[in-house]
């Protein structure tokens, strides 16, 4: 997974003119790293690494805590991503827990990841968004219990391989206790 990362993270640091933001979702059951990864990501793109202001970090359960104040929570994503990256197009979005998180809150964060050259009048392309998520980490567990059962080194098991696309998809998907779905 490292090697997928830094080439992910590399390419687009270096693109003078990427189409869009970078997007990264990491997934995995809690401690695994997720978080960890993306503080490394911070601290190798930013001089004051993960303690910089362009990075915000949002962890749904934490900012996003009333379900009947989401239209407040939504307006105000809205404004900080806008304000962020009007200020350093470099900006970095965490957005922790997003199995957690309100889907109007998601739609909201939609916008900022397309294609569009500009969203009222700010451009997205040179922001970071990385969505961590406990979805499918069971999924993921039982698929490397089942790759170590096998006697295979950890080394070797595919993170991007077809079968745990699929079944990650599958769960993530037909988990009705995913409430970003």
């Amino acid at each position: 997974m490292s090697e997928m990362v830094l080439k992910s993270v590399s390419a687009f640091l270096t693109n003078s003119n990427p189409n869009k933001p970078l997007v990264l979702s990491f997934h995995g059951p809690t401690g695994v790293g997720k978080n960890h990864v993306a503080k490394i990501i911070a601290r190798n793109i930013y001089e004051k690494g993960d303690q910089s202001k362009h990075l915000i970090t949002f962890i749904s359960e934490h900012h996003f805590p009333h379900k009947d104040k989401v239209d407040i929570y939504s307006a105000q994503l809205k404004w900080l991503i806008q304000e962020n990256v009007s200020r350093c197009p470099r900006s970095m979005f965490i957005f922790d827990e997003m199995d957690k998180m309100n889907p109007r809150l998601v739609e909201t964060i939609k916008p900022f990841l397309d294609y569009m050259p500009h969203v009222d009048g700010v451009s997205y392309r040179y922001a970071i968004f990385i969505f961590l998520s406990n979805a499918g980490g069971n999924v993921i567990a039982n698929m490397a219990l089942d790759f170590w059962r096998d006697g295979k080194d950890r080394e070797e098991l595919q993170i991007n391989s077809k079968r745990m696309e699929t079944e990650i998809l599958y769960h993530v998907f037909n988990d009705k206790s995913n409430q970003f779905l």
